[in-house]
C-alpha cells in the first residue's frame, strides 16, 4: 500500500505552484553553469592581453563586460531564487496546513475506541513533529532532489564537453556517495522512528503533568513528577542525539568525497598547466563546476535522510488517517428523515447487551421504554452498566446484541447529525472549554450564542445556576479557565446540566449530575427540570436515592442486568435492594447530624 496516499490529494491541488516552482529552479540551475564559463572568457582575457596599453584596455573592457554579463545572471538569479521558493516551500506549507485540516477532521469523527489506543500525548506528538517534518520533507527534499539531478546532469555535460578525460579524473571520488546514501538510510529511519515514539511519550508525560497540576500539588509529588518528566526527556534527548549522530556523518563524508575531488584536480590540472596543455581560464573554470557540483552531490545524499524522516512521519499519521470510527452514519439511501420539529422522542431499549471487550458483557438483555415526559431513574453499584446505557441513545456506542430506538426506528439508521440533536447528555465529568458561559451554554449552537442569551439565561435558571453567574465579574461573558478551573464541581455539573437543556432535546441523559449539589439545591433543580423539559424522555442515573425519588420509575442494575423496577415507594415498601441503599443513606445523614 502507498504510505503517501493521503498525502498526494493535498500535494495535486498545489501543483501548479510546484511546476512553477520546479520551472524557476531549473532555469536557476540554468545560468548556474554559464557562470564558470564567463570567468574562463574574463581570466583567459587577461592572460591575453599584449604588452602595449591599448591591449590593455582591450583587456579591461573584455574583462567588464564579462564580469557585467556575470553580475547580469547572478541577478536573474536572484530574482528566479525568490520564485522556486515560493513554489517549493510555499507548495510545502500548503499540503501540510491541507494535511493538518484533515487531520483535525478526522479526529473529531474518531469514537472513544480510539482513544482508548492512542493516547493525548501521541496524538499531538504526530500532530506537530510528524507533519513539520513531512512538511520539511516535501519542501527541502523536491529542492535537493531536483537541483542535484539538474546540476548534476548540467554540470557533468558542460564539463564532459570541455574535457572528457579530465572530468573522468577527478569525479570518481563522488561515486561513493550513492552507496554512502544506503549504508546509513537504513539506520537513520529506525532511529527516526524510535525517536518519534519517544517524542509521543514525552508529550503524554507533559500533558497529564499539567492536567494533573492539583494532584500534584495536594500530595505534594512535584519533585517526582519533575524527576519521571526529566527522564523521558532524557530518554528522548538520547534518541534524538543518535538520530543527529548518524545525520551528522553525511557532511564530513561527502565533504570528504568532495575534497578528494578537489585534490585530483590540483594535481592533473596543475600538471597539465605545468606544460601549457591548460589555460589558468580552463583550470579556473574546472575549479569553478567542481565547487558548483560539491552542494548538489550533497543534497542528493541529503535528499535520501530527508526522504526516510519524512516517510517515517507519513507512515505514523495514517495510523490516524486510517482510523475509522466504530460508529457511523449509515449508508446512504437507507437512513431515517430528518425529524420534524413535533417528533415524539419515544426511546427503547429491546434485547440490548453491549461488551467493551470480546466475551467481557457490561450489559445482558436489557429491556426498557421511556415515554415523552417520563423520568425514568438508573440505580446500581459501581460497574453495574448505568453510565454504559447512557452512551448507547446518542451512539457514543452501539449494542454489541438487540437494539435501540427512538420513535420506533433504529437509531442506527438515523444520521447522527439528526440524532444528536434530538439528545443530550449532562456527563458524570462534564468537560466545559475555555470560552464564555455563554459560548459553553450555547455550544449546540454557539454561531449563534449572542442572539441566544435569553436561552441561555432559562437554561441557566433551571440549573439553579443563574445567581451564580450573574454574580461573575462579566455574567454571562465571563471566561472560564481551562476546563471550567475557577468553578466548583457541583457548578461545573449545573452548567453541564444548562448545556444540555439549551440543545431542547427529546432525550435528556443525566449521569449522576446531582452528586456534587446539596439535597436543597436538587429539590429546587428537579421540578425547574420539569418545567423546562416537560415532554423529554429522562434517564437519570444517581446513587443518591433522594434523587432517585424524583424519577417516576427506578431500575436497579447488577452486573449488566435489571433485578429491580417500579416506583420508588413502590421498591422501598418492596424491601429488596433499594430499600437497602435508603437504609444506608438515611444512617449515613444521621450519622452527619450527629457528628
Amino acid at each position: 500500500m502507498n504510505p503517501f496516499r493521503h498525502l498526494l490529494p493535498h500535494f495535486r491541488r498545489e501543483a501548479r505552484l510546484f511546476a512553477l516552482g520546479v520551472a524557476a529552479l531549473l532555469l536557476t540551475d540554468l545560468l548556474e553553469q554559464f557562470l564558470p564559463r564567463l570567468l574562463k572568457r574574463a581570466m583567459d582575457a587577461v592572460q591575453q592581453a599584449g604588452p602595449d596599453a591599448a591591449a590593455h584596455r582591450a583587456a579591461l573592457w573584455a574583462v567588464a563586460g564579462w564580469v557585467g554579463l556575470r553580475v547580469l545572471f547572478v541577478a536573474l538569479q536572484g530574482l528566479l531564487r525568490w520564485g522556486w521558493r515560493m513554489g517549493l516551500f510555499g507548495m510545502s506549507r500548503k499540503v501540510e496546513y491541507g494535511m493538518r485540516r484533515a487531520l483535525f477532521d478526522r479526529l473529531l469523527t474518531l469514537d472513544w475506541t480510539f482513544y482508548r489506543r492512542f493516547r493525548m500525548g501521541e496524538i499531538l506528538s504526530r500532530a506537530m513533529s510528524d507533519l513539520a517534518a513531512v512538511r520539511e520533507s516535501l519542501g527541502f527534499g523536491w529542492l535537493t532532489l531536483i537541483d542535484g539531478i539538474a546540476v548534476v546532469g548540467l554540470t557533468l555535460g558542460f564539463m564532459f564537453a570541455s574535457d572528457a578525460r579530465l572530468s573522468l579524473g577527478i569525479l570518481w571520488p563522488l561515486l561513493a556517495v550513492p552507496l554512502l546514501v544506503a549504508t546509513l538510510g537504513r539506520r537513520l529511519r529506525v532511529l527516526q522512528a524510535r525517536a518519534q515514539d519517544q517524542l509521543g511519550e514525552l508529550s503524554q508525560a507533559a500533558s497529564e503533568s499539567f492536567s494533573g497540576a492539583r494532584v500534584l500539588h495536594a500530595f505534594a509529588r512535584q519533585e517526582e513528577e519533575a524527576g519521571r518528566f526529566g527522564k523521558q526527556a532524557m530518554a528522548y534527548r538520547r534518541r534524538v542525539l543518535a538520530v543527529a549522530s548518524v545525520d551528522a556523518l553525511y557532511w564530513p563524508l561527502l565533504g570528504l568525497a568532495a575534497a578528494a575531488s578537489e585534490y585530483l584536480l590540483l594535481k592533473l590540472g596543475g600538471a597539465r598547466m605545468a606544460v601549457h596543455a591548460m589555460s589558468v581560464g580552463d583550470f579556473a573554470m574546472f575549479q569553478s563546476y567542481l565547487v558548483q557540483i560539491g552542494w548538489p552531490v550533497m543534497a542528493l545524499g541529503l535528499t535520501g535522510n530527508s526522504y526516510i524522516k519524512g516517510k517515517v512521519s507519513v507512515e505514523r499519521l495514517n495510523e490516524i488517517y486510517d482510523a475509522r470510527p466504530e460508529v457511523s452514519d449509515p449508508a446512504p439511501g437507507g437512513s431515517a428523515p430528518v425529524p420534524a420539529p413535533g417528533t415524539a422522542g419515544r426511546l427503547e431499549f429491546r434485547g440490548v447487551r453491549c461488551a467493551y471487550d470480546p466475551g467481557n458483557e457490561v450489559i445482558r438483555g436489557f429491556d426498557l421504554r421511556v415515554a415523552p415526559g417520563e423520568w425514568v431513574g438508573l440505580a446500581g453499584g459501581v460497574g453495574s452498566g448505568k453510565s454504559t446505557l447512557l452512551k448507547l441513545p446518542p451512539r457514543l456506542l452501539d449494542p454489541t446484541a438487540g437494539a435501540v430506538f427512538l420513535d420506533g426506528r433504529d437509531l442506527r439508521e438515523w444520521p447522527l447529525r439528526a440524532l444528536r440533536a434530538q439528545v443530550a447528555l449532562a456527563a458524570q465529568e462534564p468537560f466545559l472549554f475555555g470560552e464564555t458561559v455563554l459560548e459553553n451554554v450555547a455550544f449546540s449552537r454557539a454561531d449563534e450564542a449572542d442572539r441566544l442569551r435569553a436561552e441561555a439565561e432559562a437554561a441557566l435558571l433551571a440549573a439553579d445556576l443563574w445567581e451564580t453567574v450573574r454574580a461573575l465579574p462579566q455574567g454571562l461573558d465571563t471566561l472560564l479557565g481551562e476546563k471550567g478551573v475557577n468553578l466548583s464541581g457541583g457548578q461545573r455539573r449545573r452548567l453541564a446540566l444548562a448545556r444540555a437543556l439549551f440543545a431542547r432535546p427529546k432525550v435528556l441523559l443525566l449521569d449522576d449530575v446531582f452528586s456534587a449539589v446539596d439535597t436543597a439545591t436538587e429539590a429546587r433543580i428537579a421540578p425547574a427540570l420539569r418545567l423546562a423539559a416537560p415532554e423529554c424522555a429522562v434517564l437519570l442515573v444517581s446513587h443518591r436515592v433522594s434523587t432517585l425519588r424524583l424519577c417516576d420509575r427506578v431500575l436497579v442494575l447488577e452486573a449488566g442486568g435489571v433485578v429491580e423496577e417500579g416506583s420508588p415507594d413502590a421498591l422501598i415498601a418492596r424491601g429488596g435492594r433499594f430499600r437497602e441503599m435508603a437504609g444506608r443513606e438515611e444512617l449515613a445523614r444521621r450519622a452527619g447530624l450527629e457528628g
